[in-house]
């Protein structure tokens, strides 16, 4: 009751309120740290029709791309394989194009595909054309649930390696009508190297904000039972942390090695665990061990949280070892989704398989597939998400992605996106750090972007083809004119300014010609990144072999300078 001064009565109120479940309130909280995503497929006007061009069908041809070519009005040849391509001689075709089969075992297909890649990229007389892989329901671009894992690893494979072969490999997923094969020619020379067409439409992937709703049929029950493979390992153990101490979970099932130390801090914590040496990726094991679980603690949730990959960074990547990582952690998610009935499966997938990166195969391949899988259980009804994480820092020390524009999510800012993404109405989220103001400047500068950053950046530019070519020529026409002495300073500079922009030091300056890159900051990404942005600016191809070789930034002037004046 409210009153005026003479103490007559003036309002009434009344105080009410209204419940809210704390999940809802954690969703309006992780909205504010602006680090959740999803990817988004929108509509892409093609152009005008190009000039006929020559095509080379390569391997098998299971949605008789020969024929469609020709109705588009291309030359088409077909070959059995790149092999007979290079003994047929004649001129280079325009563009090859490789088709990924269809409802294949996906460990298989990832290898085979980079067989061939390592073959194509490794062929010099192929060196200008422009390799086109085809594949049928890898994306999500038209149907939710049509999504085929192999085709999708694929994607990832290739988006991980167009970051490091910019403008010679382009993803099509494609329907076969004849109005796609119609499109496809004009799709191809639009500027983007990752697209979907059906019935003649076309559609390109870009990122976009999410601010998910909470799905309160999502929410797991505590009183169940939590298993997590990998639970051992540093994600899993700060999750399993996180859903003792914070979600209230009491009962937690690991896969994996005995981690006593783990173990007795989440028993303190008033959780039951039992940790069981058993390979998710094997189907009876996993059923028995589902199998003995008490009734009145039933499984409620499954998180999968892949093994880590090889501490190697620098040891090459080979068609089995790809394949291995692939099978373990694709093979096991699968195992799972059939396995564990109405419990809520959450896979911790990766960003790469979004958005590519330099080095990044083996993540990029199974994150896809992981996606995909999630995509589909979803759309059978079953609760599942895939959360495609971005870099997080697993320990208390500072931490940095070493990729330009993307930052590292903190441990309380990832655990707060891992329950908002469980409960969420999206079957994917990506969860990273991005510094869009930093990608805008890098897309300003004329970086290609991966074409999933391409809607969060405002450019004022437009983008043009061989613009890399043009600056190559000129630079090895001002090298030729100058000293020795003059030369080395052009290279230099030329190098420490891309070091400064790869590793984001505030100025060139900073670069000393002796310093070893490995004690700068570079690890196998950055670096790999750094080749990416000297091939782009000298018209070269560096091998990711010969910059590891390259202690030093002086000595890498040396072999530019070499590579430059003899070409």
């Amino acid at each position: 009751m409210l009153a005026d001064t003479v103490g007559d009565p003036v309002a009434e109120l009344e105080v009410g309120t209204t419940p809210i479940d704390s999940r809802e309130l954690q969703a309006a909280t992780v909205a504010q740290l602006d680090a959740l995503y999803r990817e988004t497929w929108v509509d892409h006007a093609t152009k005008s029709l190009p000039r006929k061009a020559n095509w080379a069908v390569v391997g098998a041809d299971p949605l008789s791309a020969l024929a469609g070519l020709t109705v588009a009005g291309g030359h088409a040849q077909a070959y059995p394989g790149l092999d007979a391509l290079a003994d047929a001689g004649g001129d280079v075709p325009d563009y090859l194009v490789f088709t990924v089969p269809a409802g294949a075992e996906v460990a298989t297909t990832v290898r085979e595909t980079l067989r061939l890649l390592d073959t194509l990229l490794a062929t010099q007389a192929l060196a200008t054309v422009t390799a086109v892989f085809l594949t049928t329901s890898a994306v999500p671009a038209f149907d939710r649930a049509g999504t085929d894992l192999a085709a999708a690893a694929v994607w990832g494979e290739i988006r991980s390696a167009q970051s490091e072969n910019p403008g010679r490999l382009i993803l099509t997923d494609i329907d076969g009508d004849e109005a796609s094969w119609l499109a496809l020619p004009r799709a191809v020379i639009s500027g983007e190297s990752q697209m979907a067409l059906r019935e003649g439409q076309a559609r390109v992937p870009r990122l976009a904000p999410c601010k998910p709703m909470v799905d309160m049929k999502q929410v797991a029950k505590d009183e169940g039972t939590t298993l997590i493979t990998g639970g051992t390992t540093a994600m899993g153990a700060r999750l399993a942390r996180h859903l003792v101490a914070e979600r209230g979970v009491r009962r937690l099932l690991f896969t994996g090695a005995e981690a006593p130390v783990l173990t007795a801090e989440l028993i303190a914590l008033g959780a039951t665990v039992t940790t069981v040496a058993c390979d998710p990726s094997d189907r009876t094991a996993l059923r028995e061990l589902i199998g003995r679980l008490p009734a009145e603690h039933p499984l409620t949730m499954a998180v999968h949280v892949p093994q880590m990959l090889s501490s190697d960074e620098t040891a090459p990547l080979t068609p089995d070892s790809l394949a291995e990582a692939v099978r373990a952690t694709v093979s096991a998610a699968e195992i799972l989704d059939e396995e564990i009935g109405e419990a809520t499966l959450v896979l911790c997938s990766s960003f790469t398989g979004t958005v590519g990166g330099s080095g990044s195969a083996p993540s990029a391949a199974w994150a896809a597939a992981l996606d995909a899988l999630a995509r589909r259980r979803r759309a059978s009804g079953a609760p599942a998400v895939s959360l495609a994480w971005g870099p997080w820092a697993l320990g208390d020390a500072p931490s940095r992605s070493g990729v330009v524009g993307v930052g590292v999510l903190g441990v309380r800012e990832a655990v707060a996106l891992f329950d908002t993404a469980c409960h969420a109405n999206e079957p994917v989220l990506i969860a990273a750090k991005l510094d869009l103001a930093e990608l805008t400047s890098q897309a300003r500068t004329g970086k290609e972007l991966p074409p999933a950053f391409r809607s969060l950046v405002k450019t004022t530019g437009k983008r043009t083809a061989g613009g890399g070519a043009v600056s190559a020529t000129s630079l090895r026409q001002r090298l030729v004119t100058m000293t020795e002495a003059d030369r080395d300073q052009t290279l230099f500079d030329l190098i420490s300014t891309q070091i400064s922009a790869v590793l984001g030091l505030e100025s060139a300056d900073a670069v000393q010609r002796n310093q070893i890159f490995r004690e700068i900051g570079f690890d196998s990404l950055s670096i790999l990144n750094l080749r990416n942005r000297l091939n782009s600016t000298t018209g070269l191809r560096l091998d990711t072999a010969l910059m590891f070789r390259q202690s030093t930034p002086d000595d890498l002037v040396q072999h530019l300078s070499q590579a430059l004046l003899e070409n």
